[in-house]
């Protein structure tokens, strides 16, 4: 889970953590990157708008080193450009604010099933 915003991962980590999901929280997309080839994520949630690069950039620099993670973007100013973006990247997008529901069904269509301790 990437977000600059400490009460969005603290939320998403407390739903995802009652339905048996391992998180490990980032705040910022440099931060992940720093630790990314020592990261085992079988799903990635990333922020679009973060200071320094942007969620569209991290998912970019993930796929440059080789990295497959599914990916889930969540941005609180969906526009047709980043809708496009992430639509090239082959990653879902979903508007802010999100409701717990499609978010959770979001992560368990990315995973093809259900929690199985997998880890965001």
């Amino acid at each position: 889970m990437i977000d600059d915003d400490v009460v969005v991962r603290e939320s998403v980590r407390a739903l995802l953590e009652v339905r048996h999901y391992a998180v490990e929280e980032f705040s910022s997309g440099q931060a992940l990157l720093e630790r990314a080839d020592g990261v085992a994520a079988d799903c990635l949630l990333l922020d679009v708008q973060m200071p320094g690069m942007n969620g569209i950039e991290v998912v970019r620099a993930l796929r440059q080193r080789g990295h497959a993670t599914p990916v889930i973007l969540m941005s609180g100013a969906v526009t047709h450009s980043t809708s496009a973006q992430a639509e090239m990247l082959g990653v879902r997008l979903l508007e802010k604010p999100v409701r717990p529901a499609a978010l959770v069904a979001a992560i368990e269509q990315a995973l093809g099933g259900g929690p199985a301790d997998r880890s965001m």
